[in-house]
């Protein structure tokens, strides 16, 4: 037998009612707010949970956002690098 109950009963109250405004989905957050919370996450102590649940968030976006927020500067440097360098052997000639 399930728990689920579906019998009417005036006498009993519900615990919690949830209400559900707008038209839901996703929510879209910009590059700035994306880069705030990883920010905050970042800080000395810092726990992640805590900062995703002050947004609304799951830990487990936020740490999608930290790892592709990594592969980014990732990639940025292998670009600036290589150009880095050459600037450098330039300049010490």
């Amino acid at each position: 037998m399930s728990g689920l109950d579906l019998t009417f009963d005036p006498e009993r109250q519900p615990r919690r009612f949830e209400v559900i405004n707008g038209a839901g989905g996703r929510r879209q957050w910009s590059m700035d707010d994306k880069a705030r919370i990883i920010a905050e996450t970042l800080e000395p102590n810092a726990i992640i949970s805590e900062v995703a649940r002050r947004y609304g968030l799951r830990p487990q976006q936020v740490f999608a956002w930290r790892r592709e927020a990594r592969k980014q500067v990732a990639r940025r440097s292998k670009i600036l690098l290589p150009s880095c360098r050459r600037l450098w052997r330039r300049r010490n000639l």
